[in-house]
């Protein structure tokens, strides 16, 4: 081992045993590569060898233990994170309003400890302005959140996200409380004062909870951080999380955390919710106001693709969702709502016969039923999306890449619940705030590699495709005298393209973009040496060897094909 080597392992081994005698946050051998990474990034910023950092670490003691925290804690989290805890707290509100009165109090307070960059304490917020005025009129609420790391909780109080972060949240919730930004930073969006008025943040430790904070709160959550610590660290920061609970009010943990091995003597509520022993004999009070979603919730599915359909069937599984038709086209979808009135629908947009599109904004489906689409359309195309909206859809679900489009899962779970509530109550999701235009994009070129079962879908994508300004090939395969006659027809018909059609495509790398779209009918063989120049392959969702499927980007519905050709285009 170089001397090089051996400070770094050193450092390494000192950083964490200090962020685990800060924090108490463990960080081992699997964690190890990344610290490593970030703390070498660190050094390069500070202009500082590693050799030289442990004398500059001494000199510079609180503001590097403030900087190694920043760097090394956990800051993973997202928008209404673990859906089940909101749905229990609305179903718990009552409760807590009830004893609050008893004891005089006219505010209902929550604290989010360890809040990372304030996405809990701000999903909070939300839930209770949606719900609090309809179970508790009078009631006045309020939200605290802290965490260790001094900068996240000045991001977490600044307010200010990417609009790509809410919008994987539902949009019943969200949308009425956030403000986008216009020019420049029209991609962010800002809280709004009616929420900045309720959430306050602070900096606190876990392990050495600051000793003027008195306050007692009706419930805690402290969740998705207990798991980095040790069993004894974790006891010790529960019990002085306890300390500040009301007798009535809960505790909430991650749903990976259990604490029934702490022996701290609490009653389980609901998955990892929890209370003190005393109050768990208490009879609840039941709501006149809350609306309790269905359980399962009855979903119809409309896409075209198969694997799709597998996929949101899996998604959908378990208790809280029963899959009970689907549909490969919005004609077959529309006969399927009338005869098996489901409660919620997901939607695709491009497909045969009746598009989602034609679907939404020729019949009043999207009046009577609660609709998410689920599409490769992304948000912000204000043409094809805002009109959707306006029709009446609840939610938009953006398909990410076709082989992880199982990440979806826990997006599309939540606005559909959210989707089914929203239409009970009668509301009405606002038109979206207009976006920043689009840089023109450079031309690029377009491979369509089919085979004479394709000429349908190969015009429908050429109709439907804006590419006037690219190079088009259509490359095809089959009988000599029939795809001389289909040539001659494309030819004809597509006069304004700039398009080249061969049973021999070659180009070479010459800085365009290049994508190349192969059809279920299409020969195989150019696919080789269409990744060694450099395009992007997309397969016809179906049936492929595994050779095939290595040389894809992504798998889509042959009728997604124009819209992804201007998507990665684009670069998306």
């Amino acid at each position: 081992m170089t001397s090089e080597a051996a400070a770094w392992t050193l450092l390494i081994k000192q950083v964490c045993d200090r962020l685990t005698a800060l924090t108490g946050n463990i960080l081992g051998e699997r964690q190890k590569p990344m610290v490593e990474a970030r703390l070498k990034r660190h050094l390069r910023e500070l202009k500082v060898e590693v050799a030289d950092y442990p004398r500059y670490w001494r000199e510079h003691q609180t503001q590097e233990d403030d900087a190694l925290i920043a760097l090394l804690t956990t800051h993973f989290t997202s928008f209404f994170r673990e859906f089940l805890h909101f749905e229990w707290l609305e179903s718990a509100l009552p409760d807590l309003t009830r004893a609050a009165k008893e004891q005089g109090r006219s505010e209902i307070k929550i604290w989010s400890a360890a809040c990372s960059r304030g996405q809990e304490v701000w999903s909070l917020g939300m839930w209770l302005a949606q719900h609090m005025p309809r179970i508790a009129p009078g009631m006045n609420w309020s939200v605290y959140g802290t965490d260790i790391d001094a900068t996240s909780v000045s991001f977490a109080k600044n307010g200010v996200y990417h609009h790509r972060e809410l919008e994987a949240a539902p949009r019943q919730l969200w949308q009425p409380y956030w403000q986008r930004g216009t020019g420049d930073i029209s991609d962010w969006m800002r809280v709004k004062k009616e929420l900045r008025d309720r959430c306050t943040f602070g900096v606190d430790n876990l392990l050495s909870l600051s000793a003027t904070h008195t306050t007692k709160y009706d419930v805690i959550f402290c969740r998705n951080v207990l798991i980095y610590f040790d069993p004894a660290n974790q006891a010790k920061a529960v019990k002085g999380l306890l300390g500040h609970l009301h007798p009535h009010g809960s505790f909430v943990s991650g749903v990976s955390e259990s604490l029934g091995s702490l022996g701290l003597g609490l009653q389980t509520l609901s998955p990892s919710v929890y209370s003190l022993q005393a109050a768990a004999s208490k009879k609840p009070v039941h709501a006149v106001n809350t609306l309790q979603i269905p359980k399962p919730l009855r979903v119809l599915c409309i896409d075209d693709s198969g694997t799709v359909i597998t996929i949101l069937k899996k998604l959908l599984s378990g208790s809280d969702f029963e899959v009970v038709g689907t549909a490969e086209n919005g004609e077959k979808g529309l006969k399927l709502l009338g005869e098996l009135n489901p409660d919620v629908v997901t939607l695709d947009l491009h497909m045969p016969v009746m598009d989602g599109f034609t679907l939404i904004k020729n019949t009043d489906s999207a009046q009577r039923y609660p609709i998410v689409v689920v599409s490769t359309v992304e948000r912000d195309n204000a043409t094809l999306v805002h009109p959707l909206f306006a029709a009446g859809i609840c939610d938009f679900v953006e398909k990410p890449s076709f082989e992880n489009l199982s990440r979806i899962g826990e997006e599309l779970q939540q606005k559909l619940k959210m989707a089914w509530w929203s239409k009970k109550r009668g509301l009405s999701m606002m038109a979206l705030e207009p976006v920043v235009s689009r840089a023109k994009r450079q031309p690029g070129r377009v491979v369509l590699n089919a085979g004479l079962s394709d000429r349908e879908a190969v015009q429908a994508v050429l109709k439907a495709s804006d590419l006037l300004q690219d190079e088009v090939f259509v490359h095809l395969s089959g009988e000599t005298h029939l795809w001389e006659d289909w040539a001659l027809g494309l030819r004809s018909e597509f006069m304004s393209l700039n398009l080249k059609i061969s049973r021999d495509v070659q180009w070479v790398r010459d800085g365009k973009t290049t994508v190349v779209f192969q059809f279920r009918g299409g020969q195989t063989g150019i696919l080789d040496h269409a990744r060694s120049q450099g395009a992007q392959i997309v397969l016809e969702d179906g049936e492929w060897s595994y050779e095939v499927k290595s040389y894809a980007t992504d798998i889509f519905p042959v009728t997604s094909f124009a819209y992804m050709a201007q998507k990665f285009l684009e670069g998306k």
